[in-house]
């Protein structure tokens, strides 16, 4: 890295043959984890099922409120694209609180789940072709994951999860704190950098709650203001899941009736926006 090592060479030889003096022991036998989170409720069931024909999309509602909306592709074999919307994003991020989206993009996932951490689901998927990344959008919460017809199961429960019981570990706030600096440094060092900070800020009127913030003003965002922000748009409200990709239609219905059809009633709430 960019730092002054004096006599930088013999240093790092020295320290390399340190290493090889220690004995080095064969790695811990470690038992496999059952994925912690199977069992959502009851599903709720479709209570509406309708299509958009010129666009070829089936658009479904599920008795708690949730809508999943369905477009199949032969584009990309076995690859199905998932997203789940819900929230309003950065119109609802408290004004005082600047920096709070940074933390949500780079930290809410990274704090892993309440029954698994982030290495630990990483070690439960290894075999599977699942993920989820946060990003706060305008006018909502947006998570996303790119997965198969035989792990798409699994990729609905690992988002279920995230919305149903986030961890929101301590290690992932010191991980984004520590992450800042080179994250600023890299904004500054190209044109859309610039504009996702002062020009997005001008173009909102000076709205704090857009735009890069100061690096200070996002260093000092906590787990708890984080928390404080997204369980209300989690737990209530409305929330959309598109499927699109190669998708066998009638399992993909089931597989969400049984995950995001069988949270708590979404109740009433403010619309998504049309993005």
């Amino acid at each position: 890295g960019p730092f002054p090592l004096e006599n930088g060479r013999q240093r790092i030889l020295d320290a390399y043959e340190t290493s090889r003096a220690v004995p080095v022991e064969p790695p811990a036998e470690t038992a496999s984890v059952a994925f912690g989170y199977q069992d959502f409720g009851q599903p709720s069931g479709v209570v509406e099922d309708s299509r958009i024909e010129d666009l070829d999309i089936r658009s479904i509602r599920f008795g708690n409120g949730v809508r999943l909306d369905m477009k199949p592709t032969k584009l990309r074999a076995d690859t199905i694209e998932v997203a789940l919307r819900f929230g309003q994003g950065s119109f609802s991020m408290p004004a005082h609180q600047p920096g709070l989206d940074l933390l949500a993009s780079q930290g809410f996932v990274a704090g892993g789940l309440g029954r698994h951490d982030a290495s630990e689901l990483a070690r439960i998927f290894a075999d599977k072709r699942v993920g989820v990344d946060l990003t706060v959008a305008e006018t909502s919460f947006v998570m996303t994951g790119t997965t198969t017809r035989a792990d798409l199961a699994d990729q609905l429960r690992l988002m279920a999860a995230f919305v149903t019981d986030p961890g929101y570990r301590p290690d992932a706030l010191e991980r984004f704190r520590r992450q800042l600096p080179d994250i600023y440094r890299a904004m500054d060092a190209s044109p859309a950098g610039l504009l996702s900070g002062p020009v997005e800020r001008f173009l909102h009127g000076g709205d704090p709650r857009f735009g890069l913030p100061d690096q200070a003003d996002a260093a000092e965002r906590t787990l708890d203001e984080l928390r404080a922000w997204l369980t209300p748009a989690l737990r209530r409200g409305p929330m959309q899941v598109v499927l699109v990709g190669d998708i066998e239609a009638e399992a993909a219905v089931r597989l969400v009736d049984e995950t995001f059809g069988a949270l708590p009633e979404r109740g009433e709430g403010a619309e998504l926006a049309v993005p």
